[in-house]
């Protein structure tokens, strides 16, 4: 069996390559983040977080359709497992939503 360093590697540098787009452009970010990133390469998250890009899931109604297309547009991510949306912090104050953030154990 080969090492993950190379891919993972190339992943954390793409990653650092987005947050500095993000800086340039001022662009919100909603982050799926897995272990194995936190175990690897925290600093990363932190940074992230940093900005504020906090990752929440919230709940939108399947009849509440304009809300959810403009979610979309902010890069809200439908996970159908959990029946939530997840979306950045700032985003879901945005749309006016932050009070129907689900509780992390969801």
């Amino acid at each position: 069996m080969g090492s993950k360093l190379p891919a993972a590697a190339s992943r954390i540098f793409g990653a650092w390559r987005l947050l500095e787009l993000a800086e340039r452009y001022d662009l919100p970010y909603a982050l799926l983040v897995n272990t194995e990133l936190y175990d690897y390469c925290p600093e990363l998250i932190a940074a992230f977080r940093g900005r504020g890009d906090e990752i929440v899931a919230v709940r939108i109604a399947w009849n509440e359709t304009e809300l959810r297309e403009r979610a979309k547009r902010l890069g809200a991510v439908w996970r159908p497992t959990q029946k939530l949306w997840e979306i950045s912090y700032g985003d879901a104050k945005r749309l006016g939503i932050a009070e129907r953030i689900a509780p992390s154990d969801t």
